[in-house]
C-alpha cells in the first residue's frame, strides 16, 4: 500500500507561483465562457434571453478583448485626426 516515499513539504513562497498561474488559466477561461453564454443569449430567440444578454454585457465586461482593443484604436484614431483640423 504505502511505500514510504512522502513528497517533499512545499513553502507557501514554492507554491504560490503554481497557484497564481492555475487562478489565470481559470480566470481566462471563465472569461472564454461567459463571453459565448453573452454571445449565444445575444442571437437567442427568446427576447428575455437577449434581455438577459443585455444586462449581462451592459458594462462591457464580458466583451472580447479583440473588440475593446479595435474600439480603443478608432478612438485614438479619430481624436488625432479631429486634433489636426
Amino acid at each position: 500500500m504505502f511505500d514510504g516515499d512522502l513528497p517533499k513539504p512545499t513553502t507557501a513562497t514554492e507554491n504560490l507561483p503554481r497557484v497564481l498561474r492555475r487562478v489565470r488559466e481559470y480566470s481566462a477561461s471563465f472569461s472564454e465562457r461567459a463571453q459565448s453564454i453573452v454571445h449565444s443569449l445575444q442571437t437567442h430567440p427568446d427576447l428575455d434571453c437577449r434581455f438577459l444578454a443585455v444586462r449581462l454585457s451592459f458594462s462591457d465586461y464580458y466583451r472580447s478583448r479583440k473588440e475593446l482593443r479595435a474600439e480603443m484604436e478608432s478612438n485614438k484614431t479619430g481624436a488625432t485626426s479631429n486634433t489636426n483640423k
